[in-house]
């Protein structure tokens, strides 16, 4: 039987984590411009699974009301509670379970002034390879979607499919935000490998930040992009 306490555990841990990082944040103009021009005065944050932790402090930290998608599976349970606590509001869903709800969610959120964000190659891959249904959500809404990118200056990768990076304690973190693309009517293939391109960039950028040399993912990471 699962232990109820695990999550408020977790948050614990991961809080006392977060809040020893120091955050350097680059094109915030980025995301005011997006705001500008968008019909809801909001915009959907996309970026890699591997830096989903860095929302609560990174992003929701500095004001901004975001709406996590979150996937229905233990392991979203645990992120789930940590992002709450931390202000998020979280939606329950994935391109597997719940995708129709989640996306209605996520719709009304936007509505309500809430910043939609979505690992984009979640909740199980594979990692690094765009995924079109947050762009239909966009391209339907006319939310303009606002890359982000982290890197950290020490960091551990874990051993999950994402290899998700947890930066050590005492950190400093580079946030970046790049400039906001608008799917409209283009063809969302076109638009999954542009966004892709734009991710792995920004990261590149946030990695000049905090001084590391590991710029851009493994060859097999990026091959279907070719």
């Amino acid at each position: 039987m699962r232990w109820q306490g695990a999550p408020l555990l977790v948050d614990r841990l991961a809080w006392a984590l977060t809040s020893s990082w120091s955050y350097h944040v680059f094109g915030s103009g980025h995301v005011r411009e997006a705001c500008r021009r968008s019909p809801t005065g909001t915009v959907m944050f996309v970026l890699w699974h591997r830096n989903l932790l860095l929302l609560s402090g990174g992003v929701s930290g500095r004001g901004m009301r975001l709406a996590a998608l979150v996937s229905r599976s233990g392991d979203g349970a645990l992120i789930a509670v940590h992002l709450e606590r931390r202000g998020v509001r979280t939606v329950r869903g994935s391109s597997r379970r719940g995708a129709a709800a989640a996306a209605k969610e996520l719709l009304t959120a936007a509505q309500e002034g809430f910043h939609p964000a979505i690992a984009i190659d979640g909740p199980k891959g594979p990692a690094l390879q765009t995924r079109t249904g947050p762009i239909e959500i966009a391209r339907i809404t006319g939310l303009p979607i606002v890359p982000l990118a982290a890197r950290a200056t020490t960091e551990l990768r874990l051993p999950t499919w994402d290899r998700m990076r947890v930066p050590l304690p005492r950190a400093h973190v580079a946030i970046a935000f790049g400039e906001p693309l608008w799917p409209s009517e283009r063809d969302p293939e076109i638009v999954r490998r542009d966004l892709a391109v734009r991710l792995h960039d920004l990261e590149a950028e946030a990695t000049d930040h905090v001084k590391r040399t590991d710029r851009y993912p493994a060859d097999r990471h990026t091959t279907w992009l070719r």
